[in-house]
């Protein structure tokens, strides 16, 4: 949220936002070495799948990236960079998703529920396949018409938040 605002503000709000992003992302980052340190030891299956190949390759490749993605956060909001902390922010969360993923598959529920058991029909993955796929395009345009209204920085000259 601080990485999108400061993509979106200007003057003294982007500032409080450069300290506020630094502070979450520093504080993120610590908690996310301590859940990957912590979750082996305290499920023992998951330990040993994490150090098992071909996992422990993934999940490698996807930790060195995310911390990458981490220590390139902390400096461009340090450098006061406009745009590159929404994009950092972007690359972590998305490498979070795939480790996250990486690490439990095939299963939904750790060691209990494998995704091909929780799936529904054939025939019911196909109606709501065509079902979503009537909404997208309604998605697509209500977010695009969002941006257009919304499109522009927010400045304190703009009157935004004036009583």
């Amino acid at each position: 949220g601080s990485a999108y605002l400061i993509m979106r503000t200007e003057g003294e709000v982007q500032r409080h936002f450069f300290g506020l992003g630094l502070v979450v992302t520093v504080c993120t980052f610590g908690a996310a070495i301590a859940t990957m340190i912590l979750m082996p030891s305290l499920h023992a299956p998951l330990a040993k799948r994490w150090t098992s190949e071909p996992f422990a390759g993934y999940l490698l490749t996807v930790f060195s990236g995310s911390a990458a993605a981490f220590l390139l956060l902390i400096r461009s909001l340090a450098k006061r960079q406009k745009h590159a902390p929404f994009l950092w922010s972007l690359a972590i969360f998305l490498l979070t998703f795939c480790g996250v993923w990486a690490g439990i598959y095939p299963y939904i529920v750790p060691a209990t529920v494998t995704a091909q058991a929780a799936a529904s029909s054939s025939e019911t993955l196909v109606i709501m396949l065509a079902s979503i796929g009537m909404l997208i395009p309604v998605i697509i345009f209500y977010n695009g018409y969002v941006y257009l209204v919304f499109r522009g920085d927010i400045t304190e000259e703009s009157g935004y938040g004036e009583p």
